[in-house]
């Protein structure tokens, strides 16, 4: 019976699920993770000071892989600092977004490194960065930069190890063109954007080239999130209706940009994919699901085959607003973010939301989140777009960084509401087993 009591204990600590919330006032949300050796970083957005001095601002959250917090720093610029995506390389933590001055946008990359916080600022006003990629020989940037016609061209910029500009390109047509996602497969770049019509994604080699570019649309409007390569390339976002209605979508792309599967996956209320990735076997995608005017919305996980047929579907939260962004595929974990109101809600309108997963194991209270699949009629064409070399430069400078004054708490607590019923079973399963050996040894 020992052996009993300890083996069920032992597998009840093993799980390791854990859940975290952090936020202060009035509002935090989650946006990006990447690993950082054997922990995690996690980009939140987080508003700094108070009333008329209130600007945007970033948090950047170093977590160990149980969960619990090792820095929290906040980098500060004058003007609005709103970053969007977060790396880790060799020691380094790399951050990209853009900051507002006098009503000036710049493109802006972070960087920690042994000398320190520096900022490297685009030299051009009317640009920014979104997304930052690790490739074999440095980094991508992928963003925006304003035309001469006064509309965006997306603007892609190879760094090598040491953040010097390699080669920088802007791409596009008439109008605005912007990205939503980056994605590569070590050897080629896939940009995922908007079309006058649906969705736009192009294919370019690491030198900058263009391989292809189409566009894809519907009967109703495509809104991209995010890109990934596996065994095809995948792409999820939603299908909006009306302003409370939405449903997600999946779209299968092969090699040359030719539709292998696309499916709207219904639901009630406002559903959206925010991020998908692929671990190698199946691809893993996270948002929001069951949004209702005046009511709550659950974070959604789903997985789907290398073929793109579902194969399990899960909602995560509790009462009132939770959603996921992004997600980090780490062995045999599904690390997510978002934003969520949580058990008690401490802060006005949300906290950055962190769930840890192992399998669709979790102490977040969570439920099947059945899907119905409709196959979607899409229209591709390709597209001419122009290329030209992007003039810009990085302007250098300290940063400074103050540790962030922000509440962590974990609500998966041992306790009857805090966790998982299966988990509490375990325990009391365990501490009967315990006390009935006790006896035992009592009465011999």
């Amino acid at each position: 019976m020992k052996f009993i009591a300890t083996l069920l204990l032992m597998l009840l600590l093993a799980g390791g699920e854990w859940s975290l919330l952090i936020g202060s006032a009035p509002i935090e949300e989650a946006l990006s993770i990447s690993k950082m050796g054997s922990s995690y970083l996690v980009l939140v957005s987080s508003p700094y000071g108070s009333g008329e001095n209130l600007t945007l601002s970033s948090v950047l959250v170093e977590l160990t892989s149980k969960g619990e917090v090792e820095e929290m720093n906040r980098p500060l610029l004058r003007g609005d600092l709103s970053l969007t995506s977060v790396s880790y390389d060799k020691g380094r933590i790399l951050a990209v977004g853009n900051i507002v001055n006098n009503g000036k946008m710049k493109g802006i990359l972070i960087e920690e490194s042994p000398k320190g916080w520096i900022a490297h600022t685009l030299n051009i006003s009317g640009s920014n960065i979104q997304e930052i990629k690790p490739v074999r020989d440095g980094f991508l940037l992928a963003g925006g930069i304003v035309t001469k016609r006064g509309d965006w061209d997306i603007l892609l910029v190879k760094l090598d190890h040491d953040l010097r500009i390699e080669w920088a390109i802007q791409v596009g047509n008439k109008g605005d063109n912007v990205v939503y996602d980056i994605a590569t497969n070590g050897s080629e770049v896939y940009l995922l954007g908007p079309s006058p019509t649906g969705i736009m994604v192009i294919r370019l080699s690491l030198d900058g080239s263009i391989k292809w570019a189409r566009s894809f649309s519907a009967e109703k409007y495509l809104k991209g999130h995010s890109i990934v390569v596996g065994k095809y390339i995948a792409v999820v976002g939603s299908v909006p209706y009306w302003i409370h209605k939405s449903d997600a979508f999946l779209l299968l792309l092969n090699n040359s940009g030719i539709p292998a599967k696309v499916e709207v996956l219904e639901g009630n209320g406002t559903n959206s994919l925010n991020d998908i990735a692929w671990d190698g076997k199946a691809y893993w995608a996270v948002g929001r699901t069951n949004c209702y005017t005046g009511g709550g919305c659950d974070a959604w996980v789903i997985q789907f085959s290398s073929h793109g047929s579902v194969k399990g579907s899960k909602r995560y939260g509790w009462k009132g607003i939770d959603g996921a962004n992004a997600l980090l595929i780490d062995g045999d974990r599904e690390i997510i973010v978002g934003q969520s109101e949580g058990r008690n809600r401490e802060s006005q309108f949300g906290d950055a939301f962190i769930m840890s997963l192992k399998g669709w194991s979790s102490c977040v209270p969570s439920g099947d989140r059945p899907v119905a699949v409709k196959t979607l009629k899409l229209k591709s064409t390709y597209l001419n777009l122009s290329k030209v070399h992007a003039e810009i430069s990085f302007e250098n400078r300290k940063l400074d960084v103050v540790r962030a004054n922000l509440k962590a708490r974990n609500p998966c607590g041992l306790d009857v509401e805090y966790i998982s019923g299966i988990a509490f079973v375990m325990i009391i399963a365990a501490i009967l087993i315990f006390l009935l050996y006790l006896l035992s040894k009592r009465l011999k």
